[in-house]
């Protein structure tokens, strides 16, 4: 029994890492940010700057007004860190809005030349 234990080929803990940390949906990480305590928004803008971005920056998208908040917030402790944040989603939105605008504009160019 010792050596099938032994000879089972064990996955990287990094690859375990990487799936635990992975998100569907970052409701639960912005609720975080409406907490009254400063160290649960902390956190919140932490697990959202390393991982809700990668995957799901368009529900951060909705909650922009709460992170520029906190930036402005003069008696927050990391306002820097939600500024980086808010950055990063207004660049993922921009990035998001410039691509949508490409296609349509090739969009618009193939239904003229369809159309002739």
């Amino acid at each position: 029994m010792a050596a099938a234990v032994l000879t089972t080929p064990k996955t990287s803990s990094r690859r375990e890492g990487e799936r635990a940390k992975s998100t569907t949906s970052a409701a639960g990480i912005l609720a975080l940010l409406e907490e009254p305590q400063d160290v649960l928004k902390v956190h919140g803008l932490r697990m959202l700057n390393d991982y809700a971005m990668r995957t799901s920056w368009h529900e951060v998208a909705s909650a922009i007004e709460i992170i520029e908040g906190m930036h402005e917030d003069e008696f927050f402790s990391h306002r820097d860190l939600a500024a980086l944040v808010a950055s990063k989603v207004r660049s993922f939105s921009f990035r998001s809005y410039c691509k949508r605008e490409r296609v349509k504009l090739r969009s618009v160019i193939f239904f003229m030349c369809v159309k002739r």
